[in-house]
């Protein structure tokens, strides 16, 4: 009975969670479709459940450097509480900016906060895998509500198209990577992640075979990386989708896909890490020579972005190539950083309205620093951050991977993802060029909703005064986490 009620509580923010979520479905449907107070009402609810969560998150959990619970398929160590702290404050800020766009458009489906909770449940169990089959149900339960989403826009032609997009590759990734943790099973025997360092540790695996089913789950989980070159269809659902769906999917996945990545390399692949470092460096350097080089041509905002994220992930996964607390300890960092300048960017995006309609691209940010100035300034530091230019906060997500790299003989793989930067840093500096010297459009419509210009105001702010307060504390506490991760 300890053992079970231990188990049940390992996963109470997901199971809260998962009881909110059904009840807010059950509510949304009572109370019908198209009631603007009812979707109000939903969205503020929802926060608060999210807020929820966390608290349990942060009081009501068991202490413990590694809890396990239902036979040790789940985990709960300061790696899987610091991830499910950040997945759930990226997606408070995620929905706090669709409410704003939601009510803008007059967009009242109620099952978009039920499908973000539920996709958020995914998140949070896939962050606490310890089982090849755990990790499949939470990225399957991240992933379905995702489908959805993309294509939430039923009406609009470029958001059905995402939506199909997303789904026929997201279903080849599912594949691959079910067909990979089968192999894996094949080749060891176990499913546990303890026990197939253990069975690699002794050598009673199918080296061959293990190999392959390695590069199968690899390939599936750089799909929700969108790590190149299994990229393909994150231009276009960006894009495609409703701003708001698309601020999700930026903030909240990747934080959690990056988690299960850390854990499946750096405890049951620990034992074969040459073989998929191989992969994982591939992965990055494509990564970010192609968020630099693509962005480029890119005139809208959101493809823009899209491209820009491909990058990040490429700079984020260089810390994952290291397999070293400090080069974990550098992913957990730059991922933080990437949550906060993200969300603001995409609170600019959402403040932005002239004529009736939301800017879409570069060339409708002419001369905004002469009729919305604190806007401009906003949106440049937090594009400054993201190219790295000091003593902005991303410089120093990105010094702390490139230091992490060479510290353990990754060189070309630094001076690729360097190099990469700088031609990165032509575009964000594009566009704070047509906001600040090109002759200006009429003034934006009105000034942002306070919650959207909040989330703006702080992440730029964060972005400034970054190496004055948080940097310090934030960078002691990513090397705890990983410290933690790698048994320290």
């Amino acid at each position: 009975m300890t053992d079970l009620y231990l188990s049940f509580h390992t996963l109470l923010p997901e199971i809260f969670l998962t009881v909110f979520a059904a009840l807010m479905l059950v509510f949304g449907a009572a109370r019908g479709k198209g009631d603007a107070r009812t979707f109000e009402l939903m969205g503020r609810n929802t926060l608060v459940g999210l807020g929820l969560a966390l608290l349990i998150l942060w009081l009501a959990l068991p202490e413990g450097p590694h809890v396990k619970g239902f036979g040790g398929m789940v985990v709960l160590d300061p790696f899987a509480r610091f991830i499910k702290m950040l997945v759930l404050l990226a997606a408070m800020a995620a929905v706090s900016l669709s409410m704003t766009y939601m009510r803008e458009e007059s967009e009242r489906q109620f099952e978009l906060y039920p499908l973000m909770l539920f996709s958020v449940v995914g998140m949070l169990l896939m962050t606490s895998a310890n089982h090849w089959l755990v990790l499949y149900i939470g990225a399957e339960l991240q992933a379905l509500p995702l489908y959805v989403l993309a294509a939430f826009r039923r009406d609009a032609v470029r958001s059905t198209e995402a939506g199909l997009k997303y789904f026929v590759l997201g279903a080849l990734s599912s594949g691959m990577l079910l067909y990979g943790i089968s192999l894996i099973y094949g080749s060891s025997g176990v499913l546990g992640f303890a026990d197939l360092a253990a069975a690699i540790a002794d050598d009673k695996v199918e080296h061959l075979v293990l190999v392959v089913g390695m590069v199968l789950v690899l390939a599936g989980l750089a799909f929700k990386l969108s790590a190149a070159p299994f990229h393909m269809w994150t231009p276009d659902v960006y894009e495609g989708a409703p701003t708001a769906v698309t601020g999700f999917f930026a903030l909240v996945p990747k934080i959690a896909a990056f988690a299960i990545l850390i854990r499946v390399l750096t405890g049951p692949l620990a034992g074969i890490t040459p073989e998929w470092q191989q992969i994982v460096v591939v992965l990055a350097a494509l990564s970010t020579v192609w968020g630099g080089f693509a962005a480029l041509r890119q005139n809208n905002l959101k493809r823009l972005l899209a491209y820009s994220s491909i990058g990040h992930v490429g700079y984020a996964l260089i810390g994952v190539v290291v397999a070293t607390p400090q080069g974990i300890a550098a992913t957990v960092f730059y991922l933080t950083l990437y949550a906060v300048t993200t969300a603001g960017a995409f609170a600019c995006l959402l403040s932005m309205r002239r004529g009736g309609r939301y800017v879409e691209t570069v060339d409708d940010l002419a001369g905004v620093v002469r009729t919305n100035p604190l806007f401009a300034y906003a949106f440049a530091a937090l594009l400054l951050s993201m190219a790295g230019i000091p003593p902005m906060a991303g410089f120093f997500a990105k010094l702390y991977v490139f230091q992490a790299a060479v510290s353990s003989g990754f060189y070309p793989l630094a001076v690729i993802g360097v190099l990469s930067s700088v031609v990165a840093a032509a575009y964000y500096l594009r566009v704070c060029k047509v906001m600040f010297f090109d002759e200006p459009f009429e003034a934006l419509d009105r000034s942002p909703d306070r919650m959207v210009g909040g989330i703006m105001a702080g992440s730029a702010l964060f972005s400034v005064i970054f190496l004055v307060y948080p940097a310090p504390q934030l960078l002691a506490l990513s090397q705890t986490v990983a410290a933690g991760l790698f048994g320290g």
